[in-house]
């Protein structure tokens, strides 16, 4: 902040640069992502005393950029499957002015308007393995053998003791 007489004048600057890899294995279905956010921030302000009021006026510029790649290992990220880009941009200006009417009674009046502009891109490599699917991948069946006095899941099966004189227990069916 930097001060002008009673005038105060600050600027906000932010930069954030994130890289995240990520790889999952789920039920033999891998996926990875190299994933990559640029944030950048700038937020001049200007407060200015002028008698019993007291304005503000700034303005407020946003642009972020995501980018992934997606594939079904981390070695095939120079060839993904699909690649995603999405941008925001936002400026946005204000202005405010705090009137003192007396020592109990303040007025404020403000106006705010905004911009956001959107643009997103969602790229598919149909040569590729998918990274990720609508569908759920295919399960090996399973086999099942069925062998004299064993049962399908492998145990001993128990001998019948029922007679067939007998009438068998009700089997709620």
């Amino acid at each position: 902040m930097q001060r002008f007489g009673e005038a105060e004048f600050s600027v906000g600057v932010d930069y954030r640069d994130k890289d995240q890899r990520s790889y999952f294995d789920f039920n033999n279905s891998p996926s990875s992502r190299a994933d990559r956010l640029d944030l950048t921030s700038l937020t001049p302000r200007l407060k200015l005393p002028i008698r019993n009021h007291t304005l503000v006026v700034g303005a407020d510029w946003h642009s972020w950029r995501y980018r992934s790649r997606r594939a079904d290992r981390p070695e095939n990220f120079e060839r993904p499957a699909n690649r995603v880009t999405v941008a925001q941009d936002t400026a946005g200006y204000y202005a405010q002015d705090t009137i003192d009417l007396s020592r109990a009674t303040l007025v404020t009046l403000g106006w705010r308007s905004e911009r956001a502009k959107y643009a997103g891109d969602d790229q598919a490599d149909l040569t590729r393995r998918r990274a990720f699917s609508a569908t759920r991948p295919r399960r090996r069946a399973r086999r099942r053998r069925s062998m004299p006095g064993k049962s399908a899941c492998g145990t001993r099966s128990a001998p019948s003791l029922r007679s067939s004189a007998a009438p068998a227990a009700a089997s709620g069916s």
